[in-house]
């Protein structure tokens, strides 16, 4: 193959954007209910952040699990494997993670506070970027 320096990385992608935006697309038509549900949720984490209550933690790791588990036990399989031959290995992955952050929720003093105000704030700003923003993007 004496051509192989023509090649780019575009020559290398499985699949286009438009497929993946389809997909994406699709699925979240199907999983319509989930939506609102979920915002509400990030905004619960959201307010969880601010205010920093004793039990907030434990409510953070909970809810870091459950979207684990949904993107584990949904989207992989049921969404992204059709576009990536990797889906089921990538959902072991959340699986354990979301076993993790349950194991973490539930076990005493495993969330100690951290007195970072920096690591807070980023924290904060990216959840408000993801609640606020990255949906406003997909809009039409």
């Amino acid at each position: 193959m004496p051509e192989w320096w023509t090649y780019g990385l575009g020559d290398a992608q499985i699949y286009s954007a438009r497929a993946y935006d389809r997909l994406v697309e699709r699925c979240m038509r199907e999983a319509w209910p989930a939506q609102p549900l979920t915002t509400t949720l990030g905004l619960v984490v959201l307010v969880l952040l601010w205010r920093r209550p004793r039990t907030g933690a434990r409510a953070l790791a909970a809810v870091a699990a459950a979207a684990c588990v949904s993107v584990a036990a949904w989207w992989l399989p049921h969404c992204y494997a059709e576009l990536h031959w990797a889906a089921g290995a990538i959902a072991a992955g959340f699986a354990m993670q979301a076993l993790l952050l349950s194991a973490a929720a539930v076990w005493p003093r495993a969330l100690a506070p951290l007195a970072s105000p920096g690591a807070r704030a980023c924290a904060l700003a990216l959840l408000a970027y993801a609640l606020v923003v990255l949906p406003g993007l997909s809009v039409p």
